[in-house]
């Protein structure tokens, strides 16, 4: 499963482009916001939208719409003008609603997936723990000439407080595992001072499907990307 669910408002007017074959193909800015006050903060989630569903977005659609968007995370590589690869994580469309004006936002994000190494667990200041891992996500499709193939997505996730202690004393590298959670994007500095961008998951809902400590149940998943550069 990979699924994220977001409620929110365009940040842009939408211009259609498109792909070699002739898709049209159109790219949103959508925000969506949480907490109350100060302590509100507002998340940018880039969305691509292919088809008639970009077509119809086009002509319908202004910047300050409303929209719901269900779709499937996917990060994908490109590179700047020097010529470094970059990674941007974006949701791909399957279904767009305009929602009116006025009204709440959301940003849910499900997954089902491996874990693609032992979590790593660590404390704050405050003994707060906080928990990192990845996890492998698969989707079964058919391609152009009706094959079947599989697309692989990692994603990486960020817990806190017994979800994290739970987290480290009982998963392990191919842990399958349900996630329920909110994406959000942070940013970092490498030791040139360069800033840097990180998309995540942070987890608030966790179980565990199969393949914890001490079980022979796990599946195998493979390697993740590795790089300085790469989102996780």
């Amino acid at each position: 499963m990979n699924e994220i669910i977001i409620i929110g408002n365009l940040g842009n007017d939408i211009e259609l482009n498109e792909t070699s074959n002739k898709t049209s193909v159109a790219n949103l800015r959508v925000a969506t916001s949480f907490g109350k006050g100060d302590k509100q903060k507002t998340e940018w989630h880039n969305v691509v939208l292919f088809g008639k569903t970009a077509e119809l977005a086009g002509e319908h659609l202004k910047k300050g719409a409303r929209v719901l968007i269900r779709g499937r995370l996917q990060t994908r590589k490109w590179q700047d003008t020097e010529g470094n690869d970059r990674y941007t994580t974006e949701t791909v469309a399957s279904r767009l609603e305009f929602k009116g004006k006025g009204g709440g936002s959301a940003n849910r994000v499900l997954l089902v997936g491996n874990l693609g190494a032992d979590p790593e667990t660590a404390y704050t200041q405050s003994g707060l723990a906080v928990v990192n891992f990845r996890i492998a996500s698969n989707e079964r499709y058919k391609d152009g000439d009706g094959n079947s193939q599989t697309r692989t997505e990692w994603h990486k996730c960020v817990g806190f407080g017994k979800l994290a202690e739970f987290c480290g004393e009982y998963l392990e590298k191919g842990s399958e595992v349900y996630i329920e959670g909110h994406l959000q994007t942070r940013k970092w500095q490498d030791k040139e001072g360069d800033d840097h961008y990180i998309t995540e998951v942070v987890v608030s809902e966790l179980k565990a499907l199969g393949g914890g400590k001490g079980s022979s149940d796990q599946t195998p998943v493979p390697e993740p990307p590795s790089g300085d550069d790469v989102p996780f």
